[in-house]
């Protein structure tokens, strides 16, 4: 002992920041450490034995010299047990790392999951909404067309309408010349002035048609188709019905009194006031009066009769 001198250091172990102690939990371990020295002494070997043996006083009053072997297993444990917390705790981290990093890697392949999804949802809206546009403009000309459709249809009504007029008046006119051909056939074929069922007086022939009354108009209209007018007389002839009173061929035109073949009526005779829409009738005890057209009687009708 005589021949080496014995340096003391002092060494803190500071906890990490998992296992924190207060400062006044502070350990302060010393420990011994021969140094041979074969040189003489320098000029501050007095100084520094005379440190070391502060140093060697101050650890023996903290730790027996007994205890120094036991205080280095247990920092020994420690340090064993610190080191095995360190890996376990570094092999977690590394695991929950390697969680986030695959995490992280699901999370982006669905944000461009998603990111795909959202440009083709904008590119079929995109779409959507040009056929949108098509359809709408589509739906407006089907709606003109519609319309010219109906248009078209109201104009085609209204002409099948007057067509079926003209029709029907065809068919009268027909009726008519089927009658006036039969009944100039037979005219021809009996030999006789006037067709059958008519009144022959002088030269002319007369069909008296009392069974039922009817308008000025229809009147005339029913003679024109057997090709003859209301008679022109002021008052039928004699013999030739009971009834007196029936349409003739005169009536208002332009606020005179006009005969249907378009002569006037004689002054003499023009005694009645040319009323619009009045037509005459005969009557028993006058030669004729002035009535309404649309009031209904019976009527005459009357044409030459044929030369034989």
């Amino acid at each position: 002992m005589a021949d080496e001198n014995i340096t003391y250091a002092t060494v803190t172990f500071r906890p990490t920041t998992q296992l924190r102690f207060k400062a006044e939990n502070e350990e302060t371990v010393y420990a011994e450490v021969k140094v041979s020295h074969q040189n003489s002494p320098g000029p501050n070997e007095g100084l520094l034995q005379d440190e070391a043996v502060g140093i060697k006083s101050r650890l023996s009053q903290l730790f027996p010299r007994g205890c120094g072997i036991l205080c280095w297993f247990l920092l020994l444990a420690f340090i064993i047990g610190l080191s095995a917390y360190i890996s376990s705790s570094s092999t977690r981290y590394k695991d929950d790392l390697s969680q986030l990093r695959t995490n992280q890697t699901k999370l982006l392949e669905n944000s461009q999951n998603q990111t795909h999804l959202h440009n083709t949802l904008l590119f079929d809206y995109e779409n959507l909404r040009k056929d949108h546009t098509n359809l709408t403009k589509l739906w407006s000309n089907l709606k003109d067309m519609a319309m010219h459709l109906q248009m078209k249809i109201q104009n085609i009504s209204a002409q099948n309408q007057q067509l079926e007029l003209q029709n029907k008046e065809l068919k009268e006119k027909n009726e008519h010349l089927k009658l006036e051909k039969a009944n100039v056939e037979a005219e021809y074929r009996e030999c006789q002035a006037c067709p059958k069922n008519w009144k022959l007086l002088e030269t002319k022939c007369y069909e008296v048609n009392e069974k039922k009354k009817t308008t000025w108009q229809e009147a005339q209209k029913n003679c024109k188709g057997t090709n003859s007018n209301l008679f022109l007389l002021d008052e039928p002839p004699k013999n030739l019905s009971s009834v007196h009173r029936f349409w003739i061929g005169l009536r208002v035109q332009n606020r005179e009194w006009k005969w249907i073949n378009g002569s006037n009526l004689s002054q003499t005779s023009s005694s009645k006031t040319p009323s619009p829409g009045h037509c005459a009738v005969s009557a028993k005890d006058k030669d004729w009066e002035s009535v309404h057209c649309n009031n209904k009687n019976y009527w005459i009708c009357e044409k030459e009769a044929i030369s034989l």
